[in-house]
């Protein structure tokens, strides 16, 4: 049976590590570039003797039922998906297992230790299918779905962890999913089961404040995560991870630089300087200075002026593919498509909205501007090189490959489409009601 345990996870883990699951921005393994956050832990109402207390993820590690709340960009995703990787990493050492693309997993600054390994099953919960309302259920079939529904064995190792008690559900973006499925896996929670596996819920503070009677009476434990304090050391990664050529020297000298940068930014706009705490617009910030320069945080006045700062390079970018391409833009054809891809991520933010859920493929390729889109790629490129765009999107569509594939706002699942982060997609929804509001001061357009 030990044979069979160490194929099985073997091929679980190296699904997973060649998967872009447990990587952020699609590249970066989320062990390399994650830094210790504070968390505090949260008293539960009535309970006026115990006083809340700032703790470091190694006591979440304890829990059996724990729920992680933050602001938006927080880190809540990136901490279950580190505390995933390394259960994972700790669990098939044990099994004395080599899965392929674990290496670069286990390059980390924080070390955390794992004495009783689980099986991490991570579920995206906005994806989860309609109509399971069971632990068990919703974890086995992930398990199954990353190896294989046929292949022998499968469902015993699950099993047997199951009934070991050694199961670890994280439950991510609970606030994204539909109310429907927010419901489900509130009375999946609300079970009882006879071996019960361990769970951890991440949302945001806002969702959580707002059903707080609820979820104290299913979480004993709950974690909120508080403003990123080890800045300098979060710069490093950062910078280590986009600019892999420069020297230990180089990074040192740009970390400095950049803390006397955020001092001016500091006494030139404290409210900016602040929202900086979060690791989300953070990393945002490192980024566009890595590519613009230090000059960027003496022009910014805003959150709103560092995401439209973001968005232009990320437009940029594929109009660079493009231009790769042989299609070459410029003057005012270059202002138009850059116009068109904005309105079509405007659109997609906005059917997002009305939906309440992950929308598919074929609903968006239905959009206005997306098909406006489509019809210019079609009218620039080969039918070879429209192949190019339309990699990994079910049905093929090259405009729904541009966005995901080469600008990356939009990220691509099996069959449908999600901001790369909430963030992103609340970014363009709001652009899109300034544009009514231009529009039409005086009107009622929402």
């Amino acid at each position: 049976m030990r044979d069979t345990y160490k194929k099985i996870l073997k091929t679980y883990a190296e699904y997973l590590f060649k998967s872009d699951i447990f990587k952020i921005d699609r590249k970066f393994p989320v062990s390399q570039i994650y830094v210790n956050l504070d968390f505090k832990k949260k008293v539960k109402p009535k309970q006026t003797k115990t006083e809340p207390k700032v703790v470091s993820i190694d006591e979440i590690l304890k829990v059996s039922m724990g729920l992680v709340i933050g602001k938006p960009g927080a880190g809540k995703t990136t901490t279950l998906k580190f505390l995933a990787v390394q259960h994972l990493i700790a669990l098939i050492r044990g099994f004395e297992i080599q899965a392929a693309g674990m290496e670069e997993f286990q390059k980390s600054e924080v070390s955390i230790n794992i004495a009783e390994p689980y099986l991490p099953i991570f579920i995206y919960l906005p994806n989860k299918p309609l109509e399971t309302k069971d632990l068990y259920e919703l974890a086995k079939e992930s398990f199954r779905s990353c190896i294989g529904k046929d292949v022998r064995g499968v469902d015993q190792v699950f099993e047997n962890f199951w009934k070991d008690g050694k199961v670890l559900i994280l439950l991510d973006s609970f606030d994204e999913a539909s109310a429907q499925i927010q419901q489900e896996v509130i009375e999946a929670l609300r079970k009882g089961y006879e071996t019960k596996p361990k769970v951890l819920l991440a949302m945001r503070d806002g969702v959580f404040e707002a059903k707080s009677d609820t979820f104290w009476n299913i979480f004993p434990d709950v974690f909120s995560i508080l403003p990123l304090q080890l800045q300098d050391e979060f710069i490093s990664l950062w910078v280590k991870a986009l600019s892999p050529q420069k020297g230990n020297e180089d990074v040192q000298k740009f970390v400095k630089d950049f803390r006397d940068a955020l001092d001016r930014l500091e006494r030139r706009r404290l409210s900016l300087r602040k929202s900086l705490e979060n690791p989300l617009l953070f990393k945002i910030t490192i980024e566009l200075v890595v590519d613009k320069g230090l000059e960027l945080l003496d022009k910014v006045n805003s959150r709103a002026e560092l995401y439209r700062e973001y968005t232009d390079k990320l437009i940029n970018r594929g109009l660079q593919r493009l231009s790769s391409m042989g299609v070459e833009l410029s003057g005012k054809e270059r202002e138009e498509w850059e116009k068109l891809v904005r309105s079509s991520l405007k659109e997609i933010a906005v059917e997002h909205m009305a939906e309440e859920k992950i929308l598919s493929h074929e609903r968006i390729s239905e959009l206005p501007s997306v098909n406006e889109l489509e019809d210019k790629l079609k009218e620039k490129l080969s039918e070879e090189k429209l192949k190019l765009f339309s990699e990994g999107i079910v049905p093929d569509n090259p405009a729904l490959g541009f966005l995901c594939n080469h600008i990356g706002i939009a990220t691509s699942q099996i069959e449908t489409v999600e901001f790369m982060h909430k963030t992103f997609l609340e970014y363009f929804f709001a652009q899109w009601l300034l544009d009514r509001w231009h529009e039409n001061k005086k009107g009622t357009w929402c």
